[in-house]
């Protein structure tokens, strides 16, 4: 089962982040996060194998859209987990209920099922009500663990935030692979 939803974004630059950080000195940064002083945005995106206790990143830099959920899903799909589940003949998706995976909007639908001809599997699509997100694995299993990983020192580049995410472990053994 992979649960499939999109972080807030975030500005990379050298703004202050909440936590603490290893360094040799006293880290300077900005204590506003204006869009003017911004080196871009991110858009994280993740699934999270909830049988496998894994998490797959991708930063995106444009927008936050279904397609690009569906391509991620696809990537992931192609990469990682076809290989670890060679006898699925159904893909189950736990989506959150808004922004790009939203359960109202008919285009991520239309994406969804262009996605299941594309990957020649089955896909159970089902979407958490909204404010319900507590209840979505992804948010404490990888979400919480991401933003962990990025406290304390700023998201100086998109190369920065991936190596960041990408050494993200935990003692329980969750591990994460992140592209951008």
């Amino acid at each position: 089962m992979l649960t499939i939803t999109c972080f807030i974004f975030e500005m990379l630059g050298n703004f202050k982040r909440e936590g603490k950080a290893l360094s040799t000195g006293r880290l300077k940064s900005l204590d506003h996060d204006f869009a003017t002083f911004s080196d871009g945005q991110i858009f994280p995106h993740g699934i999270y194998d909830v049988t496998r206790n894994v998490g797959y990143m991708t930063l995106g830099i444009s927008h936050d859209t279904s397609r690009f959920v569906c391509d991620n899903i696809a990537r992931v799909w192609r990469e990682h987990l076809r290989e670890q589940y060679p006898d699925a003949h159904t893909l189950v998706i736990l989506c959150d209920g808004g922004g790009s995976n939203s359960s109202s909007h008919i285009i991520v639908k239309q994406d969804l099922m262009n996605l299941a001809d594309r990957l020649g599997i089955r896909l159970l699509v089902v979407h958490y009500p909204p404010y319900c997100s507590m209840f979505n694995p992804i948010e404490h299993r990888l979400f919480s663990q991401i933003t962990r990983s990025w406290s304390g020192a700023p998201l100086m580049s998109l190369q920065n935030a991936a190596q960041r995410a990408a050494m993200t472990t935990t003692k329980t053994g969750f591990k994460s692979f992140c592209s951008r």
